[in-house]
């Protein structure tokens, strides 16, 4: 695990060819472009917090990390009003938690998420709903909503996957 309390340059990590499992926390990357860090790809479970991360950077890490199982973005891991996923998404990630974070749109489609299993969602207050085309998954087994806008319990509850 790193932790930092100022902005420092992100180590290169490439050469941790074996490493699975990151955390990665207390670090200002605000202003990092994330295509810029090496990432060894072997990466399949990633934990984000207070990283203060752009969403459009979020976005990138399913093409940085190929092999990503597992995301964990907790308490302002990411910063900004809208999360956008691009193309190409999070091809084998299974576990996807968002916690306290003050995103308020989420765009995405079915396709950014192919094997999505799991999508615990805890204080999110600001989230309007999640995207209706999660529903489309055919893998996912459960979404969990706790202290979330009611309105994000309501769009779970028309998908009819709640765990």
């Amino acid at each position: 695990m790193f932790s930092f309390s100022e902005n420092l340059m992100f180590p290169n990590l490439e050469f941790l060819r074996h490493l699975e499992t990151l955390k990665i926390r207390d670090q200002f990357l605000h202003s990092t472009n994330l295509r810029d860090i090496k990432f060894p790809t072997n990466v399949t479970r990633l934990t984000l917090k207070s990283t203060f991360i752009e969403w459009e950077e979020i976005s990138v890490l399913g093409m940085l990390l190929p092999n990503l199982e597992l995301l964990e973005l907790e308490n302002y891991a990411a910063c900004g009003r809208q999360w956008v996923i691009i193309d190409g998404g999070f091809p084998r990630l299974k576990f996807l938690k968002l916690k306290e974070l003050k995103v308020e749109r989420w765009i995405t489609c079915s396709s950014h998420f192919p094997s999505l299993q799991h999508l615990p969602l805890e204080q999110c207050e600001n989230l309007e709903e999640i995207p209706s085309s999660l529903g489309d998954i055919l893998t996912l087994q459960t979404i969990e909503v706790n202290l979330c806008h009611f309105s994000v319990e309501e769009s779970v509850r028309a998908l009819e996957i709640v765990g």
